[in-house]
């Protein structure tokens, strides 16, 4: 091999070498930018997990609140139709006029 070609092969690999490295530092700049990233979009899994874990217990919450609602209703429907049971009977009636004097008796007309 000629002596003249042994320095323009070591100027190549040289210049090679320069390109790798540059390309190496961009490359772990890279690497450390995903890492974060995904780092970050962890978090924000982890949080969006923990919102939808209140959401499901705040709809277990709603749920069992709407059976109550419908419950305390039922019963609401049975009470006003024992009181207009109780308030149209005869023997209600007939007392009406005692209870509306003993009210004007006592003032609360």
């Amino acid at each position: 091999m000629p002596e003249a070609a042994i320095p323009a092969e070591s100027q190549s690999a040289h210049a090679e070498l320069k390109h790798a490295q540059r390309e190496r530092t961009l490359l772990a700049a890279q690497i450390l930018q995903i890492k974060a990233e995904r780092n970050s979009l962890r978090s924000e899994l982890e949080r969006m997990e923990r919102l939808i874990e209140v959401a499901r217990v705040k709809s277990a919450l709603v749920d069992d609140l709407q059976v109550e609602v419908a419950s305390l209703r039922t019963e609401l429907d049975i009470e006003r139709a024992a009181r207009a049971a109780i308030e149209q009977s005869r023997s209600w009636r007939l007392i009406q006029r005692v209870r509306r004097l003993l009210d004007r008796v006592r003032g609360r007309r």
